[in-house]
């Protein structure tokens, strides 16, 4: 391999340690920035994106993971694991897409689960990507691009004051100490509640796609 090219599926995990508060953050998809979960900071990517498929270049193609650290960067220290070769995967059973070859590279379609006909979409690769001979991108589901939609998702949990027993809703956008509307008290959420509304993000594979060699 070379010339950044991978010539076939290319099953990539990613994250990064924020500059500002040192937390992980995810990165879901070939996207040209991301943010932090955590205190909103914005990161961009685009030049990143050089040196990641840089590494992924070199890596053997074989489907076995390899884990690579890249740093220093503009946007911090990267954390990449790929597997060069491996199918993409469904996640709703983690059966292998073997022998996918619809639609053709490069263009728009989807495709179905060999296992439990669930169906996703394969998109062309964005344009920062393009200019690297990556032409499809495989995601088993869209990336998050507002952290706070999964939060919103998370239903409401009823806590008694501390105070005064009156019933307090918990919710994911209200902060850690909460102040009862009744007695003016104020209780701390406990870990195990705080978790449930703010879930802790993990790295979710994404699978890249470049056309094969010329003979």
């Amino acid at each position: 391999m070379s010339n950044e090219t991978i010539h076939e599926w290319c099953a990539v995990k990613a994250r990064m340690d924020c500059l500002e508060c040192g937390q992980s953050i995810p990165i879901e998809g070939p996207l040209d920035r991301v943010e932090c979960p955590t205190c909103r900071t914005e990161v961009r990517l685009g030049q990143e994106w050089a040196r990641i498929l840089r590494e992924l270049s070199k890596q053997p193609r074989t489907g076995r993971e390899f884990v690579h650290k890249i740093r220093p960067t503009e946007a911090g220290t990267i954390f990449v694991s790929y597997a060069v070769g491996a199918p993409p995967r469904c996640p709703a059973c983690d059966a292998a897409f073997t022998g996918l070859s619809e639609p053709a590279v490069g263009e728009v379609g989807a495709v179905s689960c060999p296992s439990c006909d669930a169906e996703y979409p394969v998109d062309r690769a964005p344009r920062h990507l393009q200019s690297r001979n990556i032409k499809q991108v495989f995601l088993a589901s869209p990336p998050r691009d507002d952290p706070a939609a999964d939060r919103n998702e998370t239903r409401p949990v009823l806590l008694g004051c501390l105070g005064c027993g009156a019933r307090l809703t918990i919710t994911a956008d209200m902060p850690r100490v909460v102040r009862c509307g009744y007695c003016e008290s104020d209780s701390f959420v406990p870990p195990d509640v705080w978790i449930r509304l703010h879930p802790v993000r993990v790295r979710r594979a994404f699978w890249l796609r470049s056309p094969p060699p010329v003979r």
